[in-house]
Formats: C-alpha cells, structure tokens, sequence
C-alpha cells in the first residue's frame, strides 16, 4: 500500500508517506495538493519491482488509485507526466498517466500487452 501526505515538503526536499517522495524542480504545494509541470518539476521515489504499480500483471484481481487533479495547462507537445512506473512497451511492465496535446493518457503494460486510453480534457 502506498501513501503520501500532499501538505509538507521538508527541509531536504521530501515528501512524507511510504515510499517517501523526493521533489525536483518547481514543486509547490497548492490547494492541499502539490503543482508541477511534469517535465522540468516533478516528484520521484524508488518502488519495488513486485509491486502492482510496478508490474500489474501480477494482482490478477486489478489495481484501484486515486488522484485529484486540476489541469493548469492542456497543450504539451511531450507528455508532461503525472505517474509514471514505466509502461512504455509490452518489453516494460508498468503504469504511466500523462497529459500530451490536450488529452489524458493512462497506459498499463503487462508482459504481453499494452493497454492505453485518451480523455479529451476541456
């Protein structure tokens, strides 16, 4: 299970919670959450290879999470990532949640299969 708390960032750039998150960049906390372009500011930490946002395939009953967003720009040319464990290919296990030209993008990658779905966002 994973946990983070979106109202601290410590003296050493940290974000409490389990993992721990490590800031870069412009990262401010705003509206009890945090605000980051995805790209030049981000949040980072280390999760195990074992875990169900690190290879889906292996919770054959699903993964559930939750976010709230709120979009300060839609127009990015590259994604401008939100989540991201690596789904990139079927050759890569994982999940990635991104905004690319107006639409937001979740892929889920198994073993053997990439799963993507867009949402226009107005």
């Amino acid at each position: 299970m994973f946990y983070w708390s979106f109202k601290i960032i410590t003296h050493d750039n940290k974000v409490p919670g389990i993992p721990k998150l490590t800031k870069h960049g412009n990262v401010q906390i705003e509206d009890e959450g945090f605000s980051f372009d995805g790209i030049t500011s981000y949040l980072s930490t280390t999760i195990d290879r074992e875990s169900p946002l690190t290879n889906p395939e292996i919770y054959s009953s699903g993964i559930t999470f939750g976010l709230k967003l709120k979009f300060l720009k839609t127009e990015y040319e590259v994604p401008a990532y939100i989540i991201d464990t690596g789904a990139k290919s079927v050759k890569s296990r994982g999940i990635s949640l991104y905004i690319l030209n107006r639409k937001l993008v979740f892929e889920l990658s198994t073993s053997t299969t990439l799963f993507k779905v867009r949402l226009l966002v107005i």
